[in-house]
């Protein structure tokens, strides 16, 4: 069985080359000229890039680019962790803890009172 399912898809089919392996690939300066015209003909697919490469391709600084990718201190890509996710990975102590700590008013005047007053609000509904 073919891995294309039409002629016209295996004639149109390209090849995807991701940014690590550009950087970390041991191919001679002849073969990398040739992947280069291959990409700037559209035969070759560029993958995902490495921060380094974007970096370089917007001219920024990486670490800058760092930075502000990362949020909330996740370098990762991935979204700054929610309270929300963070209280529901939390133990019953550390929610103890961090209820004391706030103080118990706040917790209950911005929190529950009015999470209890949009609750009762879509009841209504």
């Amino acid at each position: 069985m073919s891995m294309y399912s039409s002629a016209a898809e295996a004639a149109t089919a390209r090849s995807v080359v991701t940014g690590q392996f550009l950087a970390k690939n041991k191919w001679s300066k002849a073969r990398r000229t040739r992947l280069a015209r291959q990409i700037l003909a559209g035969k070759v697919e560029l993958g995902p890039l490495c921060a380094k490469q974007v970096a370089a391709l917007c001219r920024v600084d990486v670490h800058r680019l760092l930075h502000v990718r990362r949020g909330n201190g996740h370098a990762n890509g991935r979204p700054a962790e929610t309270l929300a996710d963070h209280f529901v990975r939390s133990t019953l102590t550390e929610r103890q803890e961090a209820a004391r700590t706030i103080g118990l008013d706040v917790v209950w005047d911005t929190m529950i009172s009015p999470a209890l007053a949009a609750d009762k609000a879509d009841r209504a509904r």
